[in-house]
């Protein structure tokens, strides 16, 4: 009687040959090759997303959420994609209302860091 392990087919090792065939390694992701967004290019980047209607698709298409640098910017970028999403608009003067949860937060210095973010953000669009 055969076992179960002598009637599965052996699967090669990426990266080596089987014959005369050779079996690719996967390709590694851009996203990983890329830097972090950092400083004025995140800041940038985040207040023509969340103010600028017409940039929304291409920063979405373009820019993971995850190159941004601080969890704060991240955070607020995720809240701006979801609410672009719901709404086709940049969420703009919104932005208060769907950080809620983080200005109310207990800790101050939480809160201390989304209202100079959000007051960055404006400046910056501006």
């Amino acid at each position: 009687m055969t076992t179960l392990n002598e009637t599965k087919e052996r699967l090669p090792i990426r990266g080596r040959r089987k014959g005369d065939e050779r079996i690719p390694k996967r390709a590694p992701s851009v996203h990983k090759t890329w830097k972090k967004v950092t400083g004025a290019l995140q800041e940038n980047l985040l207040a023509s997303f969340c103010f600028h209607t017409g940039s929304c698709d291409k920063i979405i298409s373009q820019v993971p959420v995850s190159l941004f640098e601080s969890a704060v910017y991240r955070n607020i970028a995720d809240r701006a994609i979801r609410h672009f999403k719901k709404y086709g608009e940049a969420a703009g003067d919104h932005l208060p209302d769907l950080l809620e949860e983080f200005l109310q937060s207990t800790k101050r210095s939480e809160v201390r860091m989304y209202s100079e973010a959000l007051h960055d953000l404006h400046s910056t669009a501006e």
